[in-house]
This record gives structure tokens, C-alpha cells and sequence, in this order.
């Protein structure tokens, strides 16, 4: 294949047409009491979940911002899923650990009177429930 031919897949989502692309910065200087106050105010009055990145915080505080200068109306806050749900995660991992040893004995011709089939319908269940409790892994 030659060079000039070969191009390079995009990965990643399709680009915004050129009139919605943000493209120009807009810098304002806060003190630290104030992006911790526009940061609360972006996660609902909450602090940041702990395990999110520095730089998804940033932009979610921003992205607020930018929403109530805009509109005068703030972003709808997603509630962050109840600690009983984090448990439950848990719980069904244990689960699925177990499930997939079945499934490596049954692969390996250990397991007697265990249906493959039945096992990769349990596997879509617990992946199932795992997505209703909105907890990413």
C-alpha cells in the first residue's frame, strides 16, 4: 500500500460542524474560595466524586459556568448513585468471579451437567443488573 494513499482512521466521535465548535478561551481569574464555590455549585452543592480526574472536574465546573451565563439557568444535576448500589457492585462482582470459573471448568471439560448457554445468560444478567445500579467500573 503506498503512503499517500494510506490515511489514517479517525477514532472518536464525528467532529461539530465548524459554527459549534468552541474555539476561543475565554480566561477569568477566580480565587481558590471561588472555584471551590463554582466547583460545589456544579456538582449540586456537593463536593467532586473522589475518584474523578482533576481534569474531568475542571470541565464539568466550566461547563456550568458556561450553562448559567448563558441561560441563567444552572445544569441539571445527576444525583450520584445511593452507597447501597456501590455495595451491590460488589456483591455482583463476587458473582461474576464465580461465574467465570464455571465457565473456564466448563471449557476445560471439568464441568458436568452445567449448560454453556445457561452460564452466558447469567454472565448478560449480572452485566445487566450492573448497568442499572450506574456505577462505572
Amino acid at each position: 500500500m503506498d503512503k499517500a494513499t494510506f490515511t489514517k482512521r479517525r477514532r472518536g466521535p464525528a467532529p461539530l460542524p465548524p459554527q459549534e465548535q468552541r474555539t476561543i478561551r475565554l480566561g477569568v481569574c477566580v480565587t481558590q474560595t471561588e472555584l471551590a464555590a463554582l466547583t460545589r455549585a456544579a456538582f449540586g452543592g456537593l463536593e467532586p466524586p473522589a475518584d474523578m480526574r482533576p481534569q474531568t472536574v475542571r470541565q464539568q465546573t466550566a461547563a456550568h459556568v458556561r450553562q448559567v451565563a448563558l441561560t441563567g439557568r444552572p445544569t441539571p444535576i445527576i444525583a450520584p448513585p445511593p452507597a447501597i448500589n456501590a455495595q451491590a457492585w460488589g456483591e455482583l462482582g463476587k458473582l461474576a468471579a464465580n461465574l467465570h470459573q464455571v465457565v473456564r471448568a466448563i471449557n476445560h471439560g471439568q464441568a458436568v451437567g452445567v449448560s454453556a448457554d445457561a452460564v452466558t445468560e447469567l454472565a448478560a444478567m449480572i452485566l445487566h443488573l450492573r448497568q442499572e445500579l450506574g456505577i462505572r467500573a
